[in-house]
């Protein structure tokens, strides 16, 4: 998938909202790494939705820990 649609009002969704709260504009990001990321590995022959890699190659590629 090239792209993927995003509601410009998605930091008013509570469950975002809360999620910004408990883990600041680093989580947000985090979240949207995420998003980004799973969307890059869907295709017509692959809606699996998950990721290849794992919670410490995404912490090292994204810098959190």
């Amino acid at each position: 998938m090239k792209w993927f649609k995003h509601d410009t009002d998605a930091s008013r969704d509570t469950k975002l909202k809360k999620l910004q709260m408990r883990y600041g504009m680093e989580g947000y990001g985090l979240y949207w790494y995420l998003i980004e990321r799973i969307a890059n590995n869907v295709e017509i022959h692959n809606l699996t939705f998950e990721l290849e890699d794992d919670a410490e190659i995404i912490s090292h590629d994204s810098g959190i820990h």
